[in-house]
Formats: C-alpha cells, structure tokens, sequence
C-alpha cells in the first residue's frame, strides 16, 4: 500500500462523504420547505454539524412522513448508515497519519487519534494508535457510496410524496 494509495483512498472517502453530507442537507431542506425557495439553507442548515443534520432530519421526517411509514422506515435506515460512518470516518479524517514513514509495499498504516474518551477506570484517554489496512479504507469507502446512493434514491422518493 503506497502513500498515493492512501491518499488516494481518504480522498474518495472525503469527497463521497462531502458528497453525504450535501445531499443530506438537500433532504432536510425539502423535508421543511417542500422545495420552495426560503433562506432556510443558507441562514440555518449550511452551519449545523452533520451530527445534528442527522438528527433534525430524523425528527423531521417522522412528522412528515408519517402518513408514508416505509419510506420513513426506509429514510431511517440510511440515517443510521451515515450516522455509523460518521464516527469513522471523522476519526480518519481527522487524525494524524504516519504515511511519510510509509514503504510501498506495507499492508497497513498507522494513525493517531487525538480526541479524548472517557475510560472505564474513570481516567480520560487523548490519544490512541490506530491500525488501518488498506482493506479497511476501501470498505468505508464502498460503504460511503453504497450509503450516498440509497441516500439519492430515497430523496428522489420523498420528492414524489404530498405531505399535508
């Protein structure tokens, strides 16, 4: 695994991800809006953390949703798929990778995770060593696609419904 392998795998997962994200905040703003043009988007979605993102259209859309149980069902499902990647890939992009150090043929990359947890014993942690094959970037990343397109194809059903 090379350094432009990684590179290349954390750029496609970063911009599938972006690509998440966007879409993301497209079925939210329908969900409020009904497509109608409002200063919702730029004025409150563009700046909320897609942790909340998630979760507002989570709520969201069990109201609207509700007389359209599977597609809510359906919605919810691909909410918890990003939700799960999130976390992830957050910690890939985030942290501090050793890819100089890297030979071409290594199997696996080692990188630091700074963000503190709390322990068991109480204690906080700050940082932690990750392993990371390559095997395991290009399943995040066929995972971020398989959810980015499920994503794609429930707004474009949402699109179809009337909400009262």
């Amino acid at each position: 695994m090379s350094c432009e392998t990684i590179y290349h795998l954390l750029g496609k997962i970063s911009v599938t991800f972006a690509s998440l994200e966007h879409r993301l905040v497209n079925v939210l703003e329908y969900l409020l809006t009904e497509g109608k043009d409002t200063l919702v988007r730029p004025y409150i979605l563009d700046d909320i953390p897609i942790s909340r993102i998630i979760q507002k259209t989570r709520s969201i859309a069990e109201l609207r949703l509700w007389e359209h149980k599977s597609t809510f069902v359906e919605l919810e499902k691909v909410l918890n798929d990003i939700d799960d990647l999130r976390v992830q890939r957050n910690i890939f992009i985030h942290g501090d990778w050793f890819i100089k150090e890297l030979p071409d043929n290594a199997t696996d990359v080692t990188f630091l995770d700074y963000k503190p947890r709390l322990c068991k014993n109480g204690l906080w942690e700050y940082l932690e060593s990750v392993l990371v094959t390559q095997t395991e970037l290009k399943e995040l990343l066929r995972k971020a696609t398989t959810a980015l397109e499920n994503l794609t194809s429930i707004d474009a059903d949402i699109r179809k419904l009337k909400f009262r």
